[in-house]
Parts: structure tokens; sequence; C-alpha cells
């Protein structure tokens, strides 16, 4: 991303037009499809990510990954200082690790047709262990959090203690925490576990 850095950082876009810039960049660097959307849940003068990867799109050779710019819709102007672009950097580059994990367990499988949820389903309690509970979930998501997690000065002492889990720790194991009630012994916490340690050893 530093090829666009001096381009976007401290620079007062309308926000169309550093959603036009930024997602062609993306698109052209990483073969992915960028749409934009509008919710009330992004903060003003924020902007947030989504993405999904379609097996039935890859298997066709198409463009498979989808990533989705979210700004708020009363947002006009948008200007990232560079803590902000920082942020915005990391998080397309987990969004993006995390659907590449679920292209890499599609085809391993030869798209064999598995029922995986979207993180849409965080509406309901039971939907979102059901979720979080998926293996190819597991997987990518023990990714996601190995790398937050690198940013600790000792990451694996995180694990030990998860009802002392923070957002800002890693905003994925966070989630994981509170959507499985704080339980370490949960067979899903205790595989994802295992999982980010395998992921912080291997770097």
């Amino acid at each position: 991303m530093s090829d666009l850095k001096e381009q976007m950082v401290n620079v007062l876009f309308p926000v169309e037009d550093f959603l036009d810039v930024f997602g062609e960049f993306i698109a052209s660097r990483f073969r992915v499809d960028v749409v934009a959307a509008h919710s009330n849940d992004v903060d003003m003068d924020d902007i947030n990510i989504n993405a999904y990867y379609d097996p039935d799109l890859d298997e066709r050779k198409k463009v498979s990954i989808e990533l989705v710019l979210i700004t708020n819709p009363n947002t006009n102007h948008l200007m990232l200082d560079e803590i902000a672009w920082m942020n915005l950097c990391v998080l397309v580059a987990d969004s993006l690790a995390h659907e590449l994990i679920h292209m890499r367990q599609s085809r391993a499988r030869d798209f064999e047709d598995v029922a995986i949820k979207h993180a849409t389903a965080f509406n309901e309690h039971r939907d979102a262990q059901e979720y979080l509970g998926d293996p190819d979930e597991i997987d990518a998501y023990a990714y996601n959090i190995a790398q937050e997690l690198q940013a600790q000065k000792i990451p694996l002492s995180k694990l030990s203690n998860l009802k002392e889990i923070g957002v800002k720790d890693s905003i994925n194991l966070f989630a994981y925490v509170q959507t499985f009630d704080q339980d370490s012994e949960h067979p899903v916490i205790k595989r994802l576990l295992k999982k980010i340690y395998k992921n912080i050893k291997k770097t």
C-alpha cells in the first residue's frame, strides 16, 4: 500500500473520490472486486471493511473475493492521518488474508459445497456461535488473531487469561471470548487457541 500513501494521507477527499482511488488501487493490485456501501454503524469520518469469498466464482476462474468499503451515509469528506491510514491498511491486509484462507480451504476440497455463515449471523448469539464455531472460520480467524497479537510484547501471554482480553489486544479474539461466554474450556475456544498458538510460533 506504500505506493498510494503519499497520495492519500493528510489529503481531504470527497468521500466518493477517496473510495474510487483507494478501491481502484486495491482492485488492480490484488485481483479483487471492490464496492462501496453505507452503514450508520460506521463512525462519521471513518471507513470500515467487509470481505467475502465466492467459491463458485473461483471454480469458474473469475475474481472471487469482494472487498466492501463502508462509510457512514452522512460522511461527505474523508481525510486520514498517518495512524488512520496504517489502521486502514492493516484492515485491508487482515480482510484479504482471511478470505484467501477461505480460498485455500475451498480449493483444497475441490470446491465441495459446505455451509459457511457470513458475519451477519452476529445478530443472534446462537447463530454467532455457529458461525464462529465453523472449522473454516476458526482456521481463518486464528490467523487474524495471531497477527493482531504480534503487536503485543509477549503475544502468547495474552492467551493465558482470556477474561482479560480487550478489544485493543485483539478485536477478533475478544469477539470469540464474548460469544462463547468467556468459557476457556469450550471446545471451539480450545481449538481456536491451539491454532493461534501454532500461527504465532510460525512467525
